[in-house]
């Protein structure tokens, strides 16, 4: 009896390898498709946008109407805004606008010169060329040039009334418009007032409260200590109250400073006059080369606080003022591979990709590890031997070898 349960386990032993060798042999293999990569050693933290802002008020009441969107370029002494009673006038006075333009592409219309505007054919194939660049624009996502387009195609198609005897003239159309013009007039409880900026600059709409504590003669002195009291101010002002008559900013020149409270152990890598970018990733989505001013380092606590230094102006930088920022310190770029993938042959690290139906050793230069993949260096232009986007790495096979065919 104990021989027979001897000779049992034995074949099941024997059964169990071969079994084993079997799927060994017969794995299928498996690879997976290069992809280039980027990653970033970066520093999170939170900051303040700090630059030279004057405020814009008024001694007016009621409901602003903006001429500028903000990150504007404004000029001295221009008309930012105007001041009405009630928000219907301000509905009031853009159908007045409106109307005063179709007014003008109809006096346009019956004034045509030149030979594009007083010829049917020239017309037509302006109106073909216009439609055919408002549709490009269109799904291009350019608004405003879709927009703007519009007047020109309305006063063409006009023209071409004009000139083909469709209509004697425009005088009618123009008589009622005005009389429409003069109705909703009468209508409106204001005119509005103008106000306007006594310097150059940016526009802002938007004010939070630390139009005068941050400005950037105060930089150097901007401590830890400092930092973390404009934080609790800046929560505060959110539930207050702009200045009396404050309806908007001027950001006066295109410099600015971002300040940002960080451990002390990342100062070694911020050197003043370092150069290098800022991602803000909840606003602008992309990065912004800037420069290192300043490191106020606190020896009582753990904590220091860095300021950057750009002149790269971009629409939405002049209404942001407390966001998320990644410090980003070093990009490494290259090809993405699965740790599963590299193997190492006669002292080189490499992998082994699927050409045809053979398995060819490629050598590969590591930038960046991490746990479960490698970033390798990769070069477009390399030859073949070389690892491409277009490769398939192998990331599971069994004896693998150069040329080996396995298909």
């Amino acid at each position: 009896m104990r021989r027979f349960w001897a000779v049992l386990v034995s074949l099941f032993f024997l059964c169990y390898m071969g079994i084993q060798v079997y799927f060994a042999l017969t794995a299928p293999i498996v690879t997976e498709q290069v992809m280039q990569y980027s990653i970033y050693d970066s520093i999170s933290a939170n900051g303040f946008f700090i630059r030279n802002e004057q405020l814009i008020t008024s001694q007016e009441s009621g409901v602003v109407d903006y001429r500028y969107d903000d990150g504007e370029r404004v000029a001295r002494y221009s008309v930012v805004a105007t001041m009405y009673e009630t928000a219907e006038d301000i509905d009031t006075n853009e159908r007045i606008k409106q109307l005063r333009s179709e007014i003008d592409q109809l006096s346009s219309a019956q004034s045509p010169t030149g030979l594009v505007v007083s010829d049917p054919v020239a017309i037509e194939s302006r109106i073909d060329s216009i439609v055919s660049d408002t549709v490009y624009a269109s799904r291009a996502g350019y608004v405003t040039e879709v927009y703007n387009s519009r007047g020109e195609i309305n006063t063409l198609i006009d023209r071409r009334r004009y000139v083909t005897g469709q209509v004697d003239n425009f005088n009618d159309e123009i008589s009622n418009l005005n009389l429409r013009i003069n109705e909703l007039s009468s209508k409106m409880k204001s005119s509005g007032a103008d106000i306007r900026t006594d310097v150059s600059g940016y526009f802002s709409s938007t004010i939070d409260g630390l139009e005068g504590s941050l400005y950037p003669g105060m930089i150097d002195s901007l401590s830890p200590q400092e930092f973390e009291r404009l934080v609790e101010e800046y929560a505060s002002s959110s539930q207050k109250e702009p200045e009396d008559g404050a309806i908007g900013k001027i950001i006066t020149d295109f410099n600015w400073y971002f300040a940002v409270e960080t451990a002390d152990i990342h100062a070694d890598s911020l050197n003043v006059g370092k150069t290098l970018s800022l991602n803000f990733p909840f606003s602008l989505g992309h990065e912004i080369p800037v420069r290192v001013h300043s490191v106020y380092r606190d020896e009582k606590s753990d904590k220091c606080v860095v300021t950057f230094y750009s002149d790269y102006i971009i629409k939405d930088i002049p209404r942001l003022r407390e966001q998320t920022v990644d410090i980003i310190l070093n990009e490494y770029s290259g090809l993405r591979i699965p740790n599963s993938a590299l193997r190492i042959v006669d002292g080189k690290t490499g992998v082994y990709v699927l050409s045809g139906i053979q398995a060819k050793f490629k050598p590969v230069d590591i930038i960046y590890a991490k746990d479960n993949y490698k970033i390798v260096r990769y070069d477009p232009l390399g030859g073949s031997s070389q690892l491409h986007t277009d490769d398939e790495v192998i990331v599971r096979g069994k004896d693998l070898s150069d040329g080996k065919i396995i298909k």
